[in-house]
């Protein structure tokens, strides 16, 4: 949940010159403000800084005697100060400068009058052997892996997501700008959209780990390589629900949502499981098979369907949470699509797959279980009602 990136829209960009890249970033800024969701887009850097220039003429240096460092230290000594001593105040040691007195030292107008010590007793103006000029450059450069590094950043604006915006931008707008850049330059993601994607890639690193383990319990739960097949082909039957879900509710489908559509995956796998192995259990009491799918079918309805409906409660206290919010929606919507989908998708393809047809007189034949089902029925009262008189 943090700490949280400084900017919706981020991205990177580095390469060994400090100027090049400046150039490069203000042209990816220009491209970048084109985006009608983009505002208050800007650069981290470079901010431009008036500073001083000073331009020595060697000839006048060495005929008064004095050189470049004498030159430098003296400067330093009057501008920036220079510690002679220390002086305890309390229990902190605070430092003892030299430096001119007051605001002497800003006043850059008056350093080409500045006295410049030349030896001897002497003091020497320092317009009399240097150019002084005023010039802009930048002030900080910020660096990554040691290269120059610009970040450029921006709010949004209407109703879309920061990683939409940004991906739009990378992936479109700045695509040829990418292309095209010198060797050694590189536009990178930063921000929510680089963790978006480091979050990511530690789940799908665990991917085919995991499905390798599920193909394994299915294969010892079923015993049977055409029944594992069928259970896994059902597992993406949840992402139906889970995408019309987020369309609806305008949730982020961002890391939580996709833990939830892995946890569906598992669900509607465990739902196939239970289904297959009624349609087993069915054809080893002798029933036809198509029978045993339709009996399988009806006879687990009610119990998945109540499962699968106490999970789905179970996160409808999560949807205010601004954090699991998207992951209980893409949850309840995925499970609720997926589980009548599946009742109907497994005994399809468990039928498709084995080539179980449809009796030609399955009218007689439902009639006849029906009128044996009533049978049984009245034998049963009728054992009921001759316990009660005996009883009496």
């Amino acid at each position: 949940t943090g700490p949280p990136a400084e900017y919706p829209v981020m991205l990177r960009l580095r390469g060994p010159d400090a100027g090049k890249t400046a150039a490069l970033a203000e042209e990816a800024l220009a491209l970048v403000k084109q985006n009608p969701n983009v505002t208050n887009a800007s650069l981290d850097w470079p901010q431009q800084t008036p500073t001083v220039h000073l331009k020595i003429n060697q000839d006048k240096v060495r005929e008064l005697g004095i050189d470049n460092y004498a030159v430098s230290q003296d400067l330093y000594v009057k501008l920036s100060g220079y510690k002679v001593a220390e002086s305890y105040q309390g229990d902190q040691l605070v430092p003892i400068s030299f430096r001119l007195e007051g605001d002497n030292a800003a006043r850059l107008a008056s350093l080409s009058s500045l006295p410049v010590y030349a030896g001897n007793g002497r003091y020497v103006p320092l317009g009399e052997f240097a150019d002084i000029s005023y010039q802009n450059e930048t002030s900080t450069i910020w660096r990554r892996n040691i290269e120059p590094c610009i970040t450029i950043r921006s709010d949004i604006t209407g109703n879309v997501t920061s990683d939409s915006v940004a991906n739009a931008l990378y992936d479109k707008t700045l695509k040829e700008f990418r292309n095209n850049l010198p060797d050694g330059y590189t536009l990178e993601k930063d921000g929510t959209l680089e963790r978006s994607d480091k979050s990511m890639g530690q789940i799908m690193a665990t991917v085919p780990i995991m499905i390798f383990i599920i193909l394994m319990i299915l294969m010892f739960e079923l015993k049977d390589l055409r029944l594992m097949v069928i259970a896994a082909i059902s597992a993406p039957l949840g992402m139906i629900g889970c995408i019309l879900t987020l369309v609806v509710t305008q949730k982020a489908m961002g890391f939580v949502a996709i833990i939830g559509m892995l946890a569906i995956g598992g669900m509607v796998v465990r739902n196939s499981i239970i289904l297959l192995d009624q349609i087993r259990q069915h054809l080893e009491d002798g029933m036809t098979p198509y029978h045993a799918v339709v009996e399988s079918a009806v006879l687990r309805f009610r119990p998945i369907m109540l499962t699968s409906f106490a999970e789905v409660l179970g996160m409808i206290p999560l949807i205010p949470n601004p954090f699991w919010s998207p992951m209980s929606v893409a949850f309840i919507g995925g499970l609720s699509v997926a589980t009548p989908l599946g009742l109907l998708f497994v005994p399809a393809l468990y039928s498709f797959w084995f080539k179980v047809k449809e009796p030609e007189d399955i009218v007689e034949e439902f009639e006849e279980r029906a009128e044996e089902k009533r049978e049984r029925k009245a034998e049963k009262d009728k054992d009921k009602e001759a316990r009660k008189k005996a009883k009496k």
